[in-house]
């Protein structure tokens, strides 16, 4: 998980890989107080789900972690997208 201050300092905490159903995947979500996750892919229950709790998400986004946050504090991420280092 990466955390985005005022001041665009990034903040990265890591989160174990455990396999959840998707209500256990929004509780996790909910309880860290996320407000937009990006993703590769997602199913449509997920979907759902995200969009009833309130939260964003970007999908089908492949590449390097610290990538992926510039692009989104640019303004340049969007879905199906896949983001090359220079």
């Amino acid at each position: 998980m990466v955390s985005v201050g005022r001041r665009g300092q990034k903040i990265t905490k890591k989160i174990p890989a455990i396999p959840l159903k998707p209500s256990g995947l929004i509780d996790l979500l909910k309880s860290m107080k996320v407000s937009l996750l990006v993703c590769g892919g997602i199913k449509e229950e997920c979907q759902q789900l995200l969009r009833s709790n309130n939260i964003e998400f970007i999908e089908n986004v492949i590449g390097n972690v610290d990538d992926v946050v510039k692009s989104y504090l640019d303004g340049k991420l969007h879905a199906d997208v896949v983001i090359h280092s220079p």
